[in-house]
């Protein structure tokens, strides 16, 4: 039997939808944020959850109404344990390093070049 490695997954980041805004506490605190109800769906499972913050959800909640989207990450198999995110994309997907090692390659390509055959060939790798 061949196993297959998979890749460990910590934490599973999706989007979610605002469906209803609740009317902020006449004399509360900026800092409890919009109460909101939020609406995800597991994209391992494909089941839906729907969520409130409660002011302990991740950031808080400052701009809302209905339909937008809010990022959403979570443990891998626990989405009750959600937090909330302003920017749906935050997160990445963790390509910085081998982005930077693949341009610290390719210039040194550049840099061999430019010592073996001259400015002209290393003007056409740039």
């Amino acid at each position: 039997m061949v196993r297959t490695p998979q890749r460990t997954v910590r934490t599973v980041r999706t989007t979610g939808r605002i469906d209803r805004v609740g009317e902020p506490s006449h004399g509360g605190s900026p800092r409890e944020g919009i109460a909101v109800v939020l609406t995800f769906q597991v994209p391992s499972t494909g089941r839906e959850f729907t969520v409130t913050n409660d002011g302990e959800r991740g950031e808080r909640i400052t701009v809302a109404w209905t339909g937008r989207e809010v990022g959403i990450h979570y443990p891998r198999g626990r989405p009750h344990a959600f937090r909330f995110t302003d920017d749906p994309s935050e997160g990445g997907r963790g390509l910085g390093w081998p982005t930077f090692a693949a341009f610290l390659a390719y210039a040194g390509l550049l840099v061999t070049a430019v010592l073996d055959w001259g400015w002209p060939w290393a003007l056409l790798g740039f």
